[in-house]
This record gives structure tokens, sequence and C-alpha cells, in this order.
């Protein structure tokens, strides 16, 4: 039999999923109101998103809207944007938000603990199990999550105050490639 790759039910629930979330976004950029005068789509994003979901789509988006010029610039979740020079502001936001302007829920921030096989197969024992107060932990923003994961495992917390905490989820993703 030749090697290739078997989808896992979690990989199918994992794209259906994201494939929701990417349909949604589409459908905000189909239906956005653009100035009338101006011909310009100014976007403030964060950057994990524009890598994964706007820049991947700016070829598509220039053929079916050739007279919009594109604007973008960085977002920089928890930070305030000047939305005087924004027509869109993609950004993480955790809680209800109450201001002026409409809010369109894109994704839902939930954050699972991964290993990567490449990483299991040089870290791990040789009866192929890790022992996971010895590896080294990529944290996006805080140590939350593996700590729930730790929790929920029956592992103490303490075996997961190392690691390497990245402020930005395309830092943390560009290490795990």
């Amino acid at each position: 039999m030749g090697s290739g790759v078997k989808v896992t039910g979690a990989g199918i629930n994992l794209f259906r999923e994201l494939n929701r979330d990417f349909e949604r976004l589409a459908d905000i950029f189909d239906t956005m109101r653009l100035k009338p005068t101006s011909g310009q789509l100014r976007i403030a994003v964060i950057p994990s998103i524009a890598t994964r979901l706007l820049i991947p789509g700016i070829q598509e988006f220039k053929l079916v809207h050739p007279g919009i010029s594109l604007s973008i610039s960085y977002a920089t979740a928890g930070h305030d944007v000047d939305l005087t020079d924004t027509d869109v502001l993609i950004d993480y936001y955790d809680g209800t938000y109450e201001g002026p302007y409409s809010v369109t829920h894109l994704l839902s921030g939930e954050v699972k603990p991964v290993c990567s096989p490449a990483y299991l197969k040089t870290a791990a024992g040789p009866d192929g199990i890790l022992d996971f107060s010895c590896a080294t932990l990529l944290h996006d923003e805080d140590r939350r999550c593996w700590s729930r994961w730790a929790q929920r495992a029956g592992l103490r917390t303490g075996e997961i105050d190392d690691g390497i905490i990245f402020a930005d989820f395309n830092l943390l993703r560009a290490l795990s490639r």
C-alpha cells in the first residue's frame, strides 16, 4: 500500500468549523457597504487573521471588485485602533461589546493544546509517551490554555510553568511549523 494521509474524525470536525467561519467572513466582505465616494476599503486586522484568512483572499477580492483599492494595517489585540481611518476592524475581543459600532462574531477563539508529530517523535521516550513535565510548551499570550488542559488531565499545574509565551499567534505558529 502507498503512504498517504488519512483524515480523522477530529480533522473533519475542524474542517467543518473552520469552513463555517471562512464562509461567514466571506459573507461579511460580500455584504459590506463602502462609502460611495471613496472606492477604498481600509481594514485594520490582527496578524493571525490577516495571514491566515484575509491575505489569501486578496487576489479573488481584486478580481471581483477591481475598482476598490485596499489598505490593510495591523491591529493589535487589546489595543485601541483609530477608527476614523478604518472601515473594518478585525480584532480579538473577549466579552460582550457595548459600543457604537456594528459587531459580527467571526471565530470562537477556542484554543486547544496540540503536539506536533515531529516534536513527539523527538521528545517522547522509547515507549512513545511524552513526559509532560519535560516538554517544551508553547503558550499563546499566557499559560491559561495549558493550565486548563493540565487540570482536566489530572496533572499538577506547576508542571506547565515552563515554556515560551508568545504575544502573537503568528509568532507561535512560525516556531511550531
